[in-house]
């Protein structure tokens, strides 16, 4: 299963005064031993409540932006990457990363309801118990992706649209305001992808911003993933809704 990351931050769900979720300036990020930068001068801010899918070709640099913004890659200077205006250093409590299926160990003998308990981890602290306000988050959570009934299964006996549901509640029993999705269709057969395409726009509804990377060019045309798109080819190359970036001139700056 995923490393847990735990943050000096304090948890506060009064973010009513901040404008942006994400703000990059210049972002730069070299993995150690490699020659060629993974990103390189990206620059971009995203408000609170949009919902913004990272178009690119492989190895663009799509996860290595998630995963920055996770905190969990580390910029060579803390002023690059801001989430709800504080300097990244470790995982923000509002920050919920969903990594790809692929690095996922589904055999990890874990049930969905202790999945979705770990969302409450950065609400209780070090070596604290949950209480019945974390089993009430995690009962709300499993209601509205759809899988009470599926609590006491193991998350590996799940179809693929099912886990991605499962790891969606564990970010609403977080109470996330920040949603990174890495690849979050990959695998999943058009009913699963709809399922999870129409429970993410249910979630920016209720406020939450969500980014996702995706390689279906087909649903960033119509919509149906995001509002905006940000087109990446270790910079940004395009930036604005789906009908401005997905035109073939623009493509090709990034897809050659």
């Amino acid at each position: 299963m995923p490393r847990l990351y735990y943050t000096r931050h304090m948890h506060t769900d009064d973010m009513s005064a901040i404008a942006h979720a994400v703000c990059l300036t210049n972002l730069t990020y070299r993995y150690p031993g490699r020659t060629r930068a993974a990103l390189e001068g990206v620059s971009l801010c995203i408000r609170q409540g949009e919902r913004v899918a990272l178009l690119g070709p492989n190895g663009a640099g799509k996860s290595s932006l998630l995963k920055i913004i996770a905190g969990l890659l580390h910029p060579p200077n803390p002023d690059m990457a801001q989430v709800f205006e504080t300097n990244i250093d470790t995982c923000h409590p509002h920050t919920s990363f969903l990594a790809q299926r692929t690095d996922v160990d589904w055999r990890f003998p874990v049930t969905v309801r202790d999945v979705v308990m770990m969302g409450r981890y950065s609400h209780l602290g070090w070596f604290a118990r949950p209480g019945r306000d974390d089993d009430k988050a995690v009962d709300a959570a499993l209601e509205q992706v759809g899988l009470s009934g599926l609590a006491r299964r193991s998350i590996g006996d799940l179809s693929g649209g099912q886990q991605q549901r499962a790891f969606l509640a564990r970010s609403l029993a977080q109470h996330a305001r920040l949603l990174l999705l890495d690849e979050p269709f990959a695998g999943l057969d058009a009913p699963s992808q709809r399922s999870i395409m129409d429970l993410i726009r249910e979630l920016q509804q209720q406020g939450m911003t969500v980014i996702s990377s995706t390689h279906d060019l087909g649903s960033v045309v119509t919509g149906d993933v995001a509002d905006r798109v940000i087109l990446l080819n270790r910079n940004v190359v395009a930036d604005g809704t789906p009908a401005e970036v997905m035109q073939p001139d623009v493509l090709r700056q990034a897809y050659g």
